[in-house]
């Protein structure tokens, strides 16, 4: 595969970033039609990261369908795929933590209710954009073994079925409000925080990245189809949130069925942009990284200092300054020393 291709990969996902920032920020309720542009931005993000995931992940292995090499490489790179995102997991996870603890001691929660939710993020649901790393380790573990015995469709019906379980848990709830299903789930949801993990998201994204590389010389031949596709699923997406948006919702309401065939389509058409870029996008590739890694914590250090400062969280256009000076402090920092062991993980 050519890489040059995938430039507009690495432009599309420091983009994503950005958007996914803002969203953490609350920006989207201020600017008009806020949830619907939300809905139709940045709410592609993190699956999008994930079918990048899948694809770069399996993308050496392929050739023409089948799998180019032995079993034993495959598990040699799972390990180090592994080992790469459990580094970062377990790099940004205590920062996290500690972050949020001093955020509930300083909004006056108990001691109690503190170890509930530290324990409840390390298990179900880290914090941050944690959760996407510890769903990537998941469904990495789930997809390998069929990738080995040259089965992965068989995955495609149970994947479908866990976004779909997702989907009642999430933006499709109110098709189970009121019933005895839909008091399960808000028990289930409030229990363990939110239902995305690496089962229900990574899982089927994941999944989906996986087969574009193992099909990927097929599909380029229908790269005008698959666009269209991407068009069709993109209007789908905005109508699907326009008629759900006054119903009932759990969690962040931000899992959608036009997600399924959009994202799959979307990285197809980011990765065979055809117009040259002679740009190199490493540093945009970095960034994206960096930002969706680094811009929780920071979020939760400049509310840290508000709690400090003025017994507020309140958000609003100078907090957002601050946290983007925030990670732009840190993000100078780790560029500056890229000789470190750090910088491999953070980048």
């Amino acid at each position: 595969m050519n890489k040059r291709v995938f430039k507009y990969v690495d432009l599309f996902k420091l983009l994503m970033a950005v958007l996914i920032l803002l969203m953490h920020l609350n920006m989207f309720e201020h600017v008009p039609f806020g949830q619907l542009l939300k809905a139709a931005t940045a709410r592609l993000g993190v699956p999008y990261f994930f079918a990048a995931s899948g694809f770069f992940f399996a993308k050496s292995l392929y050739n023409d369908g089948t799998l180019s090499c032995e079993r034993a490489e495959v598990r040699s790179k799972r390990r180090k795929y592994i080992r790469r995102v459990a580094t970062m997991l377990l790099m940004m996870e205590p920062v996290n933590i500690l972050l949020r603890v001093v955020e509930y001691l300083l909004e006056g929660a108990g001691g109690k209710e503190i170890l509930i939710s530290v324990v409840r993020s390390v298990i179900f649901y880290p914090w941050g954009a944690l959760w996407f790393l510890q769903g990537c380790i998941v469904a990495v573990l789930i997809i390998t073994p069929f990738i080995i015995r040259g089965k992965e469709e068989r995955l495609i019906v149970p994947a479908l079925i866990a976004y779909a379980v997702l989907l009642l848990l999430n933006r499709c709830y109110f098709l189970i409000e009121g019933t005895a299903l839909g008091h399960i789930a808000e028990t289930v949801v409030g229990a363990v925080s939110s239902m995305r993990n690496g089962l229900t998201v990574g899982l089927p994204f994941m999944l989906a990245g996986v087969l574009i590389a193992k099909h990927w010389e097929k599909l380029l031949r229908r790269v005008k189809a698959v666009r269209l596709i991407t068009v069709v699923c993109w209007l789908g997406l905005i109508a699907e949130a326009v008629i759900t948006e006054p119903l009932a919702g759990l969690d962040d309401r931000g899992m959608f069925v036009f997600l399924i065939p959009l994202i799959p389509a979307l990285f197809i058409t980011t990765a065979t942009v055809s117009v040259e870029l002679k740009m190199d996008t490493v540093t945009a590739r970095n960034l994206s990284t960096s930002i969706f890694l680094i811009h929780s914590p920071a979020i939760s250090l400049v509310t840290v200092f508000q709690l400090i400062l003025f017994r507020s969280a309140d958000g609003g256009v100078i907090k957002a300054a601050a946290v983007m000076a925030v990670i732009a402090a840190v993000i100078a920092l780790v560029y500056r020393n890229k000789n470190s062991k750090v910088f491999r993980y953070i980048t």
